[in-house]
């Protein structure tokens, strides 16, 4: 019983779930291998559930910050806005172009959820979600 308590106060600090995203090409057809120019579509679904969170969220605003990278050097970074309801379920997407000199082979596609940019809300500043990621291959040159 108490891992279970512990376990439920766990998730109660995230008040939202991201589930993993899906790679889809701009026809929204899942793929995996993409070459420099081509554009990539990156689907996340978005889940606040009233028993991962006490109080539950009435109306909650948030940001989900994208960052793709390879070798650990960041080249893509995005942010998508929204605003979810308890027991809501939603999806969102982010769009990007393999841009040029990237070079070939796996490349990640990181997402975090947060209540706003830092810039924006400062110390208050805080993480909803825990971060999800998936990858996809640039091939070529």
């Amino acid at each position: 019983m108490l891992v279970s308590l512990s376990a439920s106060v766990a998730l109660a600090e995230k008040p939202l779930l991201l589930y993993y995203p899906t790679i889809t090409d701009a026809k929204g057809i899942p793929r995996m291998e993409y070459h420099v120019g081509e554009k990539v579509c990156v689907w996340i679904t978005v889940y606040a559930s009233p028993v991962r969170y006490v109080p539950p969220l009435i109306r909650a605003p948030f940001k989900i910050l994208i960052v793709v990278e390879t070798r650990g050097i960041a080249y893509v970074f995005g942010v998508v806005s929204g605003t979810i309801t308890t027991g809501q379920t939603k999806t969102y997407s982010f769009n990007f172009t393999v841009p040029k000199g990237v070079p070939p082979g796996f490349h990640v596609v990181k997402l975090m959820a947060w209540n706003g940019l830092i810039s924006d809300v400062l110390a208050e500043w805080k993480s909803l979600a825990t971060p999800v990621s998936a990858s996809f291959l640039v091939v070529g040159g």
